[in-house]
Order: structure tokens, then sequence, then C-alpha cells
């Protein structure tokens, strides 16, 4: 059987850290499918940072089935596309011309949903204008994408479907894809771009499967870092973390979530790699014990820096452990 290499930057949460090099804090609001999740206003002081230390969970976060049960059909309203997230270039390492990409879309609705199907796909150029055949449904990577079958989602949890091409079998000159419009079968429209794939045979789009199987409480929410661009090695580091809620569920912080920052001079790492990185988990001063849909509370941060950091460029990583999400980064630099 051929082999195939993945490079799916949602496999698993070892893989989460060494892509949080790559999120960097931006803007007041996170646009999601179905609106807006309002920032909060920066008049309102944070929730006050608290000690409260606890010992780092090492057990790897629990799994759901593979296949979970099928609950009511994902409306067009409350889906949003994550591209370019997981676009990383799928290769099968036995057929160079065999390649295919994976296309996220997650659930900002109130309840768990499923996507299922093949999306149709219609390949184009770097203008957006149609070229070549519309996609069929199916794969040409033998261990990547599914066949058939369905993805059933939790609010903010994505979904994954393989868009692949080869040429094996298939005359004429190859196509130059470097994007697709996409319509899901609940009508739910979307572009990617800068995706490029080339054959000459037709593309095929794979049927939905979940990104991941491990459980999530937080995968509604995304952090928000907001960080001095400088501290001062032996100093405190003192930032927010705002907790954005981007469905239209209400997420629950019972039990209150349990986080671990960490200072990296690296750009990237793994997991793994924790022990050997400044660090500290702790767990978040939960003043309220949910967050409503589209809504964020921001909470104040600290963290010693030790004298012997190394100084220069460096990178704040903030993670909800025990949960895919969330998570986020932010640089600065130590003096």
């Amino acid at each position: 059987m051929a082999r195939v290499r993945v490079k799916v930057r949602l496999k698993d949460m070892r893989s989460r850290v060494r892509r949080l090099g790559a999120v960097i804090a931006g803007a007041a609001l996170v646009i999601v499918g179905g609106g807006f999740a309002a920032s909060v206003a920066r008049d309102v002081p944070p929730v006050p940072f608290v000690e409260h230390p606890v010992i780092r969970p090492t057990a790897s976060p629990s799994n759901k089935p593979d296949l979970r049960p099928q609950g009511p059909p994902c409306r067009a309203r409350d889906l949003e596309s994550l591209w370019p997230e997981g676009g990383s270039t799928i290769v099968d390492t036995e057929r160079a011309d065999t390649l295919g990409l994976a296309v996220l879309v997650r659930n900002v609705g109130p309840v768990p949903c499923t996507l299922d199907g093949h999306p149709r796909a219609q390949g184009v150029d770097r203008m957006g204008k149609p070229i070549g055949p519309a996609a069929q449904a199916g794969k040409y990577l033998p261990n990547a994408g599914r066949d058939n079958g369905y993805a059933t989602i939790e609010p903010g949890e994505p979904a994954k479907f393989i868009l692949s091409i080869g040429s094996a079998g298939c005359g004429g000159q190859p196509i130059r894809y470097q994007g697709a419009d996409l319509v899901l079968s609940n009508g739910f429209r979307f572009t990617i771009k800068n995706a490029w794939l080339t054959g000459s045979c037709p593309l095929k789009a794979s049927a939905w499967e979940p990104v991941t199987s491990a459980a999530g409480q937080y995968w509604a929410l995304e952090a928000r870092l907001e960080a001095p661009s400088s501290v001062e090695a032996g100093g405190e580091l003192v930032y927010s973390v705002e907790l954005l809620n981007v469905t239209e569920a209400t997420v629950s912080l019972n039990p209150c979530p349990v986080y671990t920052q960490v200072l990296a001079p690296e750009q990237r790492f793994d997991l793994d790699e924790l022990a050997g990185l400044y660090h500290s988990t702790h767990r978040l001063n939960c003043t309220t014990p949910t967050i409503g849909p589209r809504g964020a509370i921001r909470y104040e941060m600290k963290l010693p820096v030790p004298q012997a950091f190394p100084t220069g460029k460096t990178l704040l990583h903030w993670m909800a452990e025990s949960s895919p999400r969330p998570f986020g980064t932010v640089e600065l630099t130590v003096n």
C-alpha cells in the first residue's frame, strides 16, 4: 500500500503548540460565519489574576468514538471556513503526481450538527476564474480522506474533507489549479485561495470526517493575547488573555479551566519538549460560570521571567489543558 505523508496542522494535541507561532494576536474582533464575537471594551478591567498553581495534566485528552451519532444537519448560517488552517499539502510519497489538501469548516452554531455527503468543488485559476471540470466525489490518496460517511461536530469544532488530484491514467495537459469554489449540500459557499493542485485527472472531494477525535469542553473558545512589546529578564510579565466565544452556544466554565503559559525562544516546538521550556500551569480565576453566545471575558495573567532567560525575540504561548482549544500566542522581546 502506498505510504502517504500527511501534514495536517490540527492533527492532534501535540501539533497544537507547533502552529502557535503563526497565530499572532491581531484585530479586536473575531469574524465568524454568523456574525461577530465582540471583544471586551478596553475600559472594562480584566478579571484579576489569582495565584492558583496546579500540576499540569499528563494524561492524554479523552477521545470521542470514531463514529459519533448523527445529529441535525448543519445549517449554512452555522458554518465558518477555516481556510488556510489545516491546508498543508498531503503528498503520496510513492506517486509525486498525487496531491491533496485538507479543507476545514467549523460549527459556529448553538448545537452539535452533522455534515455529510461530498462538497461540490470547482477549481479556479489565480484570478478566481473556473478552469477544468467540476470535482468528482471520491479521493486519490489511499490513506487520506473517506470515501463515504459523515462528521458530527460540537459548537466550535471543525470537520474536514480532502480535495485531491492525480494524473495516473488521465490524458491531456495537466491543469494547475490555484484555488477552488466550494458549495456544501446545505448551500454554504466559500472559496479557498492559494490552494495549488496540479494534475491531468479531475479534482476529487472526499466525504466529511472529524479533524480530531479528542474531546474538548472549550472548542467554542478562541484566545486573544495582549502583552507588552518587551519585558525585563528577572521581572514579571503582566498581560491579558481574552476568551471569545465564536459560537451561538453557551460555554460552561465549570470546572474552571486549567491553562499553561510558556515562554519559548524557538519559533517551533512540540508539547514533548515542554519540560525543557519555561512554563507554568494554573487554574483560571473564574468569576463567572459561563461565557454566553458571541461573548467574551478578559483575564489578567502574570508570569515571572527568570533572570537567566535568553534575551531577544520570544514567543509567549497560552493554552487550555485537556482541550484542543483555546490557544493563543504573541511575540515580545526579553531584555
